[in-house]
């Protein structure tokens, strides 16, 4: 895939001022649940390979692509699913007790996932 230009693109929305833990079992149980509903079309774009760490180990379906990480209140979450669901694009979320959005998964074409990521702020 080097110098191969991508259409597609991983984001995921985590909410702002939540316990990280929290937050790690949430991108967790999203991206999950985002992998294992993909569909064999969204898979192609995924550029899933196989990854041979430095011990040997070979480590499949590893995606070639970024995850990009943004930070979200929880309106912001719930316009980016609404988003997401108008474009039938690949998605998921895990919510909290309360129902209210911890993370938010989107896989799709750039040229739409972009608009509904551009507001929101890189998590540092």
């Amino acid at each position: 895939m080097s110098g191969e230009a991508t259409t597609h693109k991983f984001t995921l929305a985590l909410r702002k001022n939540s316990d990280e833990q929290l937050l790690l079992e949430a991108a967790a149980n999203a991206a999950l649940a985002l992998g294992g509903s993909a569909k064999a079309e969204d898979v192609v774009h995924m550029h899933l390979l196989e990854f041979e760490d430095a011990s040997g180990w070979c480590h499949a379906n590893i995606s070639a692509l970024s995850l990009i990480v943004m930070k979200a209140k929880v309106g912001e979450l719930n316009r980016l699913q609404d988003s997401a669901v108008e474009s039938s694009l690949l998605m998921r979320v895990h919510k909290d007790s309360a129902g209210d959005p911890l993370a938010v998964i989107v896989f799709g074409e750039k040229v739409l996932v972009n608009p509904m990521t551009s507001k929101l702020s890189l998590w540092r």
